[in-house]
């Protein structure tokens, strides 16, 4: 070596993985954007005295009324996430690159058509003071979204929006050590620490789904079936029935794209076979044995399974109420006011806060129309990623398109995917990152293609 020179430092294994999930900036803007997110949706106090019964009941009732009447009633730590949030959606626009562009003209239209189609909704909301400040929360993600998509590419986002999660539920998880409520050898046990059982359980299920399709990446593959195993058993303690359906979905999706050909049509044609003789074997089982079957199921769960939780009825009351107006709906938000809720728990027994269906919830609020958009959306985007992770390989490709499968049958009895709350700004900047175009910085990562 020349005289005067010096050799750069050699970067340790671990710093060189770590580097190479992420740049400097992007694990900063995780840390900001994870402690604001944990913000905006943990709720220590509460969850440390409160039990999930309390909240299928009639508590926390008058704080929603006051939030209604004062959006200043809002606790602190919230404001200071929607705070933070904004914070990273300054920074990400002071410092996106130039260069980036539309790559993806279907997906930003009909996302465009459906955000016009529920600001248009105010004018005929029955409650618009509710969709004003839906609607304001809703611009308010989507310039971090839009903002958060210019700055990082795609791979770079899925990692950010995973390791914020994987965070999330590691400390809800811890919290429910801390304050004694971890009893899982009881069979009423749910883990939920600081966040409600179905919050943790949903984001467990898309930590385990991202993760395992992570593990096609041969360098970081330890780590990533350490990452899966821990959310699944995880989702497993929450005891949350539609994650632990949807993470199936997930998992076969990700094993479906890395086959090919013919071998795909022996996929599903073992399945088909598999479910059937299933469905057979079912019907010859004795009654005692379907039982023990139907309570591993559910998770051991017995709270009126059979009806989903009372999900039928809830649902059946909801488009009910909505009958005046099923094609344009009630209005962004307007339908689940207090005083229907107090309603509805009167008649259900327990106070539903949104129609635990993204699909009825998307009708009761922007009817049919709105949903018909919301279906142009999802499939815009399946079919986007879908093609990139077949044509290009690249794992970020084959994450989304398990996330958006996973979602799609996560909605059929929850609304989560479509809320503005953690898992719909979750979606929404998942969105926008395959709108734009980073070009080089895109390029597949060494180990990325051999799927």
């Amino acid at each position: 070596m020349a005289e005067g020179t010096t050799q750069a430092p050699e970067r340790s294994r671990f710093g060189s993985l770590v580097f190479g999930w992420l740049s400097i900036s992007g694990w900063c803007v995780f840390a900001l954007y994870t402690i604001s997110m944990m913000g905006l949706t943990h709720d220590i106090d509460a969850f440390a005295t409160r039990s999930i019964r309390d909240y299928e009941a009639n508590d926390g009732m008058d704080e929603a009324e006051a939030f209604e009447k004062d959006v200043q009633a809002a606790p602190l730590p919230r404001r200071l996430g929607l705070l933070g949030l904004i914070v990273v959606g300054a920074y990400c626009f002071v410092s996106a690159p130039s260069g980036v562009r539309v790559r993806n003209l279907p997906i930003l239209v009909s996302a465009a058509g459906l955000l016009g189609w529920a600001t248009l909704s105010l004018t005929w909301s029955i409650d618009t003071s509710e969709t004003t400040r839906e609607l304001i929360r809703v611009a308010i993600y989507t310039a971090v979204a839009v903002a958060m998509a210019r700055r990082f590419p795609a791979k770079e986002i899925c990692l950010i929006l995973i390791f914020s999660f994987l965070t999330s539920i590691l400390v809800a998880s811890i919290m429910d050590v801390v304050v004694g409520n971890f009893r899982p050898w009881q069979s009423l046990h749910r883990l939920q620490g600081s966040l409600h059982p179905n919050d943790l359980g949903r984001q467990a299920l898309l930590v385990a789904v991202a993760a395992y399709a992570y593990m096609s990446v041969k360098s970081e593959r330890t780590f990533w079936l350490i990452v899966c195993g821990l959310a699944i058993v995880i989702l497993v303690l929450t005891k949350s029935r539609t994650s632990f359906i949807s993470l199936f979905a997930g998992l076969l999706m990700v094993s479906m794209i890395r086959v090919r050909g013919y071998q795909a049509v022996a996929w599903l044609t073992t399945l088909l076979i598999i479910v059937s003789f299933a469905g057979l074997s079912w019907q010859l089982l004795s009654s005692e044995i379907r039982s023990s079957i139907a309570g591993g199921a559910t998770l051991g769960r017995k709270d009126k399974a059979a009806a989903l939780t009372g999900r039928f009825p809830l649902w059946e009351q909801a488009l009910q109420q909505a009958d005046n107006d099923l094609i344009r709906g009630s209005g962004f938000g307007a339908f689940w006011n207090n005083e229907r809720t107090k309603i509805m728990g009167e008649e259900l027994e327990w106070f539903p806060r949104h129609a635990h269906s993204a699909y009825i919830e998307m009708i009761v609020n922007l009817g049919y129309i709105g949903l018909g958009l919301l279906l142009v959306l999802v499939l815009a985007m399946l079919a986007t990623v879908l093609f990139s992770s077949r044509k290009t390989g690249q794992v970020h490709f084959t994450v989304c398109t398990a996330i958006i499968v996973s979602e799609m049958v996560y909605g059929l009895t929850e609304a989560a995917p479509i809320l503005p709350r953690d898992q719909g700004l979750f979606n929404v900047i998942l969105m926008y990152a395959l709108v734009f175009s980073h070009n080089a910085s895109e390029k597949p990562m060494e180990g990325q293609a051999a799927v």
